[in-house]
């Protein structure tokens, strides 16, 4: 593997900078354009469902080796520049999540039955079709829900683009 050495600069001037190596960018956008934006979407939503605070579930490409990670960040916190400059981030969902609407679960003969039913019972689409239905079609659904959302999400090119050049922008040639 090609690699480059970019200077990363702390929160202050008292930090200073470090020299960490990455890899050189043809290599990194190689491997981004390999991504399959559909298990990106899911992985972040994955790691998103899990959480009821507000924040930030992210994936992104490790630009010193090419891995794929996935995490989540609590509102009104950030990461040391030493400790993220090499994420390029390829999705983000914010958390909490809301779930599915019901029309989203349930065909229109369904939404409507639905209905009815929510009026006598007061209950939500999710206990409509655990009572009516069962565990598992209420888990299929909502896995067919995710798929959807993740077939509907396209990679944001010019925001990872944007990314790239902010981090190849700080290459330098030697250690100083």
């Amino acid at each position: 593997m090609k690699m480059v050495k970019v200077k990363i600069h702390g929160y202050s001037i008292n930090e200073g900078y470090r020299i960490f190596e990455i890899l050189d960018r043809e290599e990194l956008e190689a491997k981004i354009e390999e991504l399959w934006s559909f298990e990106i979407y899911k992985q972040t939503f994955e790691k998103a469902y899990g959480y009821t605070f507000s924040g930030t579930a992210y994936t992104y490409i490790d630009a010193r080796d090419g891995e794929i990670h996935t995490i989540w960040l609590q509102a009104n916190t950030s990461q040391h520049p030493f400790a993220s400059f090499y994420e390029i981030v390829l999705c983000s969902i914010e958390t909490p999540l809301e779930g599915p609407a019901p029309e989203d679960l349930l065909n229109d003969d369904e939404y409507n039955t639905f209905s009815d039913w929510q009026i006598e019972h007061g209950g939500d689409v999710y206990d409509f079709i655990r009572e009516t239905m069962g565990n598992e079609e209420l888990d299929e659904r909502i896995d067919n829900w995710i798929e959807w959302l993740a077939t509907e999400f396209d990679i944001d090119w010019e925001n990872i683009q944007r990314q790239l050049d902010e981090l190849y922008f700080a290459i330098v040639e030697e250690e100083e």
